[in-house]
């Protein structure tokens, strides 16, 4: 019987589904993830793997377990063998209480794409990780309570982060870079988290560009 191929999300809040305002989070079908899902169709399966303050590298005392690099062995084996892979982070590494440069947390991201391109993950050896390039963060936060969990510095840091990725990341041929600015539309009630038509616009892109990538 031939496998279903399979993609694993591995995210932060917009991953997970975090509902700017309430700190619910959207139904399955609402969120990207579900939306890229039902896209795709019956012969893909997508493993979603969000979890709220993810960082790329980094702990975080105040929340524990957020440390993307040291969860994501588990993760990947327990989804494997993976045909593709979506790592969306970047943003809660911006916050104030880290103190990381953009070049600390492109590390962070090139730490985690050398462990996640160990080819045991993977069907017949074959890595194949999608980046999204993460969310551009702007004055919106600043008048709003997410200004009070990020602090200072945040914009700066996410600026130059969207700007070196594409160059830091270009070594590895394994490796495609996406930008969805234009559909990762968020909420200004934080302007961080996307709204459901964001999800959904995200979804649809990330399922029409997996469509020739795997």
């Amino acid at each position: 019987m031939k496998d279903t191929k399979r993609i694993l999300c591995y995210g932060d809040s917009n991953t997970w589904g975090y509902i700017s305002g309430t700190g619910e989070r959207y139904p399955t079908f609402v969120r990207w993830t579900g939306v890229l899902s039902q896209e795709l169709g019956d012969t893909f399966q997508v493993v979603e793997a969000g979890l709220n303050g993810r960082t790329t590298v980094f702990d975080d005392s105040v929340a524990l377990g957020r440390n993307g690099f040291r969860y994501l062995h588990v993760t990947m084996a327990s989804a494997a063998p993976l045909d593709a892979m979506i790592i969306w982070l970047g943003t809660n590494d911006c916050k104030a209480r880290f103190a990381a440069t953009s070049m600390n947390i492109s590390r962070g991201y090139q730490r985690l794409i050398q462990q996640a391109s160990d080819p045991w993950y993977w069907r017949d050896g074959k890595v194949n990780i999608i980046i999204p390039l993460p969310i551009e963060l702007t004055t919106a936060y600043l008048e709003t309570t997410a200004y009070f969990e990020i602090g200072d510095g945040a914009i700066e840091r996410s600026v130059g982060l969207i700007r070196r990725l594409p160059e830091d990341l270009a070594i590895y041929d394994h490796v495609s870079l996406i930008d969805l600015s234009k559909e990762a539309e968020t909420d200004p009630l934080d302007g961080i988290h996307l709204t459901a038509a964001g999800h959904e616009k995200v979804g649809l892109r990330l399922a029409e560009y997996m469509k020739n990538r795997i």
